[in-house]
């Protein structure tokens, strides 16, 4: 899959939750479908602010497509489906209202740092 056809992945680098989640991912995407990218990198701020999102980058996990940009709770759902085999499922939790999968996602993104730590440097980049 070429570079232009991946699937883009904004996250905190510097979360432990985020940074394992993203070695979760790595570890299954078998078909390398997913570009990811620290939302601490100069690379995230060009890449949102070329596609005119006014969305603070450390308030959410991204994910870009080739047509569409899905964040929070979506993103994550959207990301395990495209994981395949047993994750497919995960496309299930769609018929939960955004709102109370949004909800549950910001309870989790405000205490992330608390509960499961901050890191120094980035799982992708050592920086």
């Amino acid at each position: 899959m070429g570079q232009n056809n991946k699937k883009v992945i904004i996250f905190d680098g510097s979360c432990t939750l985020c940074s394992s989640a993203i070695s979760f991912i790595q570890k299954r995407d078998k078909e390398k479908r997913f570009l990811f990218i620290p939302c601490q990198s100069k690379k995230a701020g060009e890449f949102l602010e070329n596609k005119k999102y006014g969305i603070p980058l450390n308030k959410s996990v991204f994910l870009f497509t080739k047509n569409n940009m899905f964040n929070k709770s979506t993103a994550i759902i959207y990301i395990l489906n495209d994981l395949g085999s047993i994750w497919k499922i995960s496309i299930c939790l769609l018929i939960i209202p955004k709102k109370i999968r949004d909800s549950i996602y910001d309870i989790i993104a405000k205490k992330r740092h608390i509960w499961f730590g901050k890191r120094n440097s980035c799982v992708l980049t050592g920086s």
